[in-house]
């Protein structure tokens, strides 16, 4: 009897272990799909971020056995870089890749600078793949030998004229080169008018719009107010994105619409809870990018516009009259612009609570602000010349701050 016990725990035992092999291996082998990436490892990015990207992005079927897998065979040292990854790869292969730095060679980077709007992304989008999907000879030695300078006027662009003006002065090629490259130029000029329609027409599809909305638990129908000037305005995560030559407009947008999320992801609970949805959560984002420059500051910023939502108060902020206007901050700003009855304007009495949307791509710390507010007494703050933001209590106080500012010759 005692024998039949044993030989049945043990047949259990095995059976268990078995079973265990047999899901291991299985949630080790490929998806298998028609899913194919170019997936980003960041410098100095932890494993276990890395295998929680991949499965968010369902390159793998299990996190924890990847988890496992890369332990047990002490392949963690993930080496930073761009991977063509694809759904008919097991982990195995996806891991060796990362560990052995099979990183695709043929690849540029993007930089998309926090606080600006989409309009402004638009351009260097567009900019920046015409430049970089080409395969002339004369102007990719032009953009290797001008890297730095290039990536300095990109990230400052202004309009594509002056960028080709400045981008070929000072060119160590031949004159012969030279003028290659000119007449490549109008090329490239070409193709950064297709890019920028391709964008302008992507981002308002209401096709494309509804898909991301499915794919996408921070995204809602909010996006389709018809008051919203750029639906996505917000959206597009402002980062360093590493690309391979050739990536489509869709991919470029998607891929910085999936890093939001990944930024965010932590915090979906805390933003389910909040009363406000995350379409709001961003707009007050934008605003707080725009009226404060440190973390701190965002947060009691962010705190003084919840004390007035609270109260029932408008928030009298005038980067919201800017945008609602379509104005820069360095256009000149009219009494006609402040009391424009628009749905951004949050200066006028058209609007008690929060604008309709967005008004720039916000900063990681200005997200943290709108969900985590310091909890404060404050209604009112100022900003002096050099960013430096004042809070007061009442209107009064307010008054003494700005005078005082005036006198020392701080005020804006």
């Amino acid at each position: 009897m005692i024998k039949k016990i044993v030989i049945g725990v043990i047949s259990a035992i095995a059976l268990i272990f078995i079973s265990l092999i047999i899901f291991y291996n299985i949630n080790l082998s490929a998806v298998n799909g028609d899913k194919s990436i170019t997936f980003t490892i960041n410098s100095g990015e932890a494993s276990v971020n890395v295998i929680k990207r991949l499965k968010n992005e369902e390159l793998i079927k299990n996190e924890l056995v990847t988890k496992l897998y890369c332990k047990l065979n002490n392949n963690t040292n993930f080496q930073a870089g761009s991977y063509e990854i694809n759904q008919n790869m097991d982990v195995k292969t996806i891991i060796n890749k990362f560990n052995t730095g099979d990183v695709i060679k043929d690849t540029f980077k993007l930089t998309l600078v926090e606080g600006k709007r989409l309009v402004d992304y638009i351009e260097v989008i567009s900019s920046s793949l015409a430049f970089n999907n080409n395969d002339n000879e004369n102007l990719t030695k032009a953009i290797n030998t001008q890297d730095k300078a290039f990536t300095k006027v990109i990230s400052n662009y202004n309009s594509l004229d002056e960028v080709i003006n400045k981008y070929i002065i000072g060119i160590d090629v031949t004159e012969e080169e030279k003028n290659n490259i000119n007449i490549e130029l109008n090329g490239v000029k070409e193709s950064y008018n297709k890019y920028k329609k391709e964008l302008e027409e992507l981002l308002k599809n209401k096709d494309y719009q509804k898909e991301l909305i499915d794919k996408n638990w921070f995204i809602d129908d909010s996006i389709f107010n018809d008051y919203i000037y750029y639906p996505l305005e917000g959206y597009l995560y402002p980062d360093t994105y590493e690309f391979k030559k050739g990536v489509t407009v869709k991919e470029v947008i998607n891929k910085l619409i999936n890093t939001l999320g990944n930024k965010i992801d932590k915090y979906k609970n805390d933003i389910e809870k909040s009363k406000y949805s995350f379409h709001e959560l961003l707009t007050l984002s934008s605003m707080i990018e725009a009226e404060a420059a440190t973390a701190d500051d965002r947060k009691t910023v962010s705190g003084v516009f919840y004390n007035r939502l609270k109260d029932g108060w408008t928030l009298g902020s005038d980067v919201t009259a800017y945008y609602g206007v379509h104005k820069t901050f360095t256009d000149v700003i009219y009494q006609a612009d402040l009391d424009d009855c628009n749905a951004y304007n949050t200066r006028s009495n058209c609007v008690k609570g929060l604008p309709v949307g967005p008004i720039n791509s916000p900063s990681f710390t200005a997200i943290e602000a709108s969900i985590y507010p310091n909890d404060t007494e404050y209604y009112y703050f100022v900003a002096d010349k050099n960013k430096k933001v004042y809070f007061s209590k009442t209107y009064e106080e307010q008054g003494r701050v700005i005078r005082d500012l005036q006198s020392k010759g701080l005020w804006l």
